[in-house]
């Protein structure tokens, strides 16, 4: 016996339809939103400092993962260079560290010192992530945040600097040597109270400022780690070429995220940003 069963998937045609839609809304919302967070100033928009940020997502699916950066005048004279690590992707992690970031420059232009505005943005997120666990904010998440916010003096190159979780920024001088600055401190959202140490350091002319994330330094080969000290030795590679002197600060950065990646065997596991900040 043959039997015809005739099904309509008018109705699943239309689901699957209305389902790819929002997700080409949420797709596009989200890219607004990374892009906007993707800015960054041109090199000479500060007197006295050059910038620049290099930055390449570990995922195929969005422009922006989970670093984040900033750089802008907090008041005259003082520019702050934010360095940040959020997880997530999508959406929800583009709305959240959207509000981080502009909670943070509102933090910045009310208190200056990197240690109090950490301590201030550590328990704005605990608090957030209270209210997150208990379902009073949809948006937000309870990952603690990792952050890294130098404060410097366009004029006479004064520093100071906090971080909470973050990779030991390096000073690279003039002359070639090389420092890190000690700095440390609790991951953010972590433990209401907690304080953040202050670090002061002093850019002489020509002297760079690099700040990286864990993209960077967790290159992996294997059970190998770029670390610090590869880090520095991509560093002392470019400067043995004459690239410091000669080429552009965009092409440092770059030298340095392609070397992490050559290092990995071509391709990151992790989103990777490189912050340099150059003293004319």
């Amino acid at each position: 016996m043959l039997r015809c069963v005739i099904v309509d998937i008018t109705a699943q045609r239309q689901t699957a339809q209305e389902l790819e839609e929002a997700y080409a809304r949420e797709h596009k919302v989200a890219d607004t939103l990374q892009r906007s967070l993707l800015f960054t100033p041109p090199e000479y928009s500060f007197p006295g400092v050059s910038v620049k940020t290099i930055y390449e997502s570990a995922s195929d699916e969005a422009l922006a993962g989970g670093d984040f950066w900033d750089t802008f005048a907090c008041d005259h004279g003082n520019v702050a260079f934010v360095l940040g690590d959020v997880m997530g992707q999508g959406l929800p992690a583009a709305v959240f560290t959207a509000e981080l970031k502009y909670t943070l420059r509102g933090f910045i232009r009310e208190h200056v010192t990197p240690g109090r505005i950490l301590r201030q943005m550590n328990a704005y997120l605990h608090e957030s992530h209270r209210l997150f666990a208990e379902g009073l904010n949809e948006q937000g998440g309870d990952s603690p945040i990792c952050m890294t916010l130098a404060i410097i003096n366009t004029v006479t190159g004064q520093g100071t600097i906090a971080s909470a979780g973050m990779e030991p920024p390096l000073l690279v001088r003039n002359d070639g040597r090389m420092e890190q600055i000690r700095v440390h401190g609790m991951l953010l959202g972590v433990q209401p109270g907690t304080e953040y140490m202050e670090t002061p350091f002093q850019l002489a002319p020509r002297d760079w400022l690099i700040m990286t994330t864990d993209g960077i330094t967790e290159a992996r080969r294997g059970k190998q780690f770029l670390g610090q000290e590869g880090l520095m030795g991509l560093i002392r590679d470019g400067r043995s070429q004459g690239m410091f002197e000669s080429t552009s600060i965009e092409q440092i950065g770059q030298t340095i995220l392609d070397g992490a990646k050559a290092f990995s065997g071509g391709r990151l596991r992790d989103d990777a940003c490189v912050l340099l900040a150059r003293r004319q």
